[in-house]
């Protein structure tokens, strides 16, 4: 069962993104249970719930300047392709990226028996060291979008 502060999280995230319409580059659309499964299964590993909310509701978006994979249309990858592509770089298989910060891309921890399953992180390919952000997706996603509205 989820907790009432993961509700009212994401609510702030979508009352953020509809007062900002103007910014949104693209939103994909969201994608049904099956797609999210067979995104886990290509990768194998569980999503935290927050990322399978945000792969329901958007599907993948670009909004304030933040890119989230997901699933949308070419030039952007899919979480799933873009994984594969940091994997090849070291990326150890505990993490999904959801975006790319050029020098580092932040990820979730999908270890799924870890105590920091759902925490995101920033992960260098350079020195592949891993430098844990958050406790969870949305709490990360929610603090780049705030600083990208009061930057506007």
């Amino acid at each position: 069962m989820l907790n009432k502060e993961v509700y009212l999280t994401f609510n702030e995230i979508k009352k953020i993104i509809e007062r900002n319409k103007e910014e949104v580059l693209f939103i994909s659309g969201g994608l049904s249970d099956v797609d999210i499964f067979e995104m886990e299964k290509e990768l194998g590993v569980r999503f935290p719930i927050e990322y399978r909310m945000f792969l329901k509701e958007y599907g993948a978006s670009s909004v304030l300047g933040i890119t989230i994979f997901g699933v949308a249309a070419p030039p952007y990858p899919s979480v799933v392709e873009i994984t594969k592509e940091y994997r090849r770089y070291g990326l150890p298989k505990k993490y999904v990226v959801y975006e790319n910060c050029d020098e580092y891309v932040n990820c979730i921890d999908v270890d799924y028996d870890s105590a920091k399953y759902g925490g995101t992180i920033s992960w260098s390919y350079v020195d592949k060291i891993a430098y844990y952000d958050s406790n969870n997706f949305f709490d990360s996603y929610l603090m780049e979008l705030r600083e990208s509205e009061d930057n506007l």
